[in-house]
């Protein structure tokens, strides 16, 4: 059984007495208890307009905040009809601007965003220099490498890295390839600048794997006499030696027939 106690606050809960409370429970009998209203029906109506008018507060402050983000209107406030107003006084103040200030105004607003293309122009062209240059020294290091002669003592990665970090590679206006050593130029006898493929070649010499030459014991095969200056060429081509070379000189002069012809050397014995 519940204590008294008990029993007399959940009466004062429901809205009756103990007694009454008390003698519904301990019937045998169905007992129907006449509990009151916890609301009246005005005190209900009044509960849920207030719900609503809640909500639709809540609704407005909402509008207000997003219409004041819309407007670009710092103002710290629910009210919609404040930001229209304020929103309002900003248009009419920088209308009333004078002339001069608003060209002012217009005038520093156009330096700030020229500053910002200026300065998007530069992190542009450094980037694009940037690029130009890796290319260059890609499509570079590809035709030193194929301009090296083949059998050489080393890997002919390693001469395509001594040849690049003993010269200076640049291109001019024209696009020309401008080889330097040692701070100076470097020309062929016509004083033009020295062809690449040409400075490889006589660079990759002393990396090659020496040819047996004319009493060093046999080696490439030597014609007899050498009627043509490109038949000369072209045995220098097989055996790694560079045309023009003191080598090739040297084998030509021991070589050469009595009717030698300088004919044209192809390009690929160069």
């Amino acid at each position: 059984m519940l204590k008294k106690s008990d029993l007399t606050r959940i009466a004062a809960i429901i809205g009756i007495t103990a007694d009454e409370f008390t003698t519904a429970i301990k019937a045998e009998d169905e007992q129907e208890l006449t509990i009151p209203a916890v609301f009246t029906e005005s005190e209900a109506k009044a509960n849920g307009e207030t719900k609503f008018k809640a909500g639709r507060k809540a609704e407005k402050e909402i509008a207000a905040k997003e219409l004041a983000k819309a407007l670009e209107v710092e103002i710290e406030t629910k009210d919609i009809k404040l930001v229209a107003e304020t929103y309002a006084t900003k248009m009419v103040t920088a209308a009333k601007l004078p002339a001069d200030e608003q060209v002012s105004t217009l005038k520093a607003e156009k330096a700030t965003l020229q500053g910002l293309v200026t300065a998007g122009e530069t992190k542009l062209t450094e980037a694009m220099s940037t690029h130009n240059n890796q290319l260059f020294q890609f499509e570079l290091k590809q035709s030193i490498a194929a301009n090296i002669p083949e059998k050489t003592s080393i890997p002919k990665t390693d001469v395509t890295d001594l040849f690049m970090l003993k010269h200076d590679i640049t291109k001019d206006a024209d696009g020309n390839t401008i080889i330097s050593k040692g701070g100076a130029v470097m020309n062929d006898k016509l004083e033009n600048p020295v062809k690449l493929a040409v400075a490889v070649k006589e660079f990759s010499e002393s990396y090659l794997t020496k040819p047996n030459l004319p009493g060093g014991g046999g080696g490439g095969k030597l014609p007899d006499k050498f009627t043509k200056l490109s038949e000369a060429a072209q045995w220098a081509h097989e055996n790694n030696v560079i045309v023009n070379s003191d080598k090739f000189n040297e084998v030509l002069a021991k070589r050469k027939a009595e009717n030698f012809e300088f004919d044209t050397i192809p390009t690929e014995y160069l």
